[in-house]
């Protein structure tokens, strides 16, 4: 099974099929293997996710106050994505 074996070695392939420029700074990003979704940490606070076609994703403010986005993850269907903080 194709699934099973990409989460066994964790390793996905990616082409690159558009050079996009942020204007803040990325820490952290996380692609969603199941949907055409991107989320971004942009200055270690924000979460913003992007489409494959840089279309933003309507989310409610993701914006971590008191400390620094260490870490994003989706969950294996795509619909969440849990954000850790220190």
């Amino acid at each position: 099974d194709l699934d099973k074996e990409e989460d066994q070695n964790d390793v996905a392939e990616l082409t690159v099929l558009q050079d996009r420029t942020v204007p803040l700074t990325v820490s952290h990003m996380a692609w969603c293997r199941k949907m055409d979704l991107l989320a971004l940490v942009l200055n270690e606070s924000e979460v913003v996710i992007h489409r494959l076609s840089w279309q933003r994703v309507p989310t409610p403010g993701i914006v971590v106050r008191e400390s620094k986005v260490s870490s994003l993850a989706w969950s294996p269907d795509g619909r969440q994505i849990a954000i850790g903080t220190g």
